[in-house]
């Protein structure tokens, strides 16, 4: 304990090949396009839904730091149906808000999913 209001923890996901057990990074499962334009905004929309928010400003209100930084991160899980995201207290809202999950379908990413995932 280093001192401080509250501990804190967090989730964290790795991902492996079972071929190899090397690690799996984000740039593997989803195109550059995806993660530079998409993603983020997939996550927000989805993290909108999740708390209620009509907009960013509902976000910002909901105690969220500015939504427009929050993007993929490579703290995510490959589910067979899904790409989860996690953030830990204070990444992108306040320790209130706790962790947070994004869960972005396959079906929203659409032609940005690459080999690793699509198994093609």
């Amino acid at each position: 304990y280093t001192g401080g209001a509250h501990g804190m923890y967090n989730t964290f996901y790795y991902n492996y090949r079972l071929s190899d057990g090397s690690r799996i990074a984000l740039v593997e499962a989803v195109d550059g396009q995806a993660l530079e334009t998409l993603l983020p905004e997939l996550i927000r929309r989805t993290l909108r839904a999740a708390y209620g928010a009509a907009d960013d400003e509902g976000l910002l209100q909901a105690g969220f730091f500015d939504p427009a930084e929050i993007g993929p991160t490579e703290n995510f899980l490959l589910t067979d149906r899904s790409i989860v995201f996690c953030y830990g207290p204070y990444e992108v809202a306040c320790y209130a808000t706790g962790e947070v999950f994004a869960e972005i379908p396959y079906e929203e990413l659409q032609g940005h999913l690459l080999p690793l995932v699509t198994g093609r």
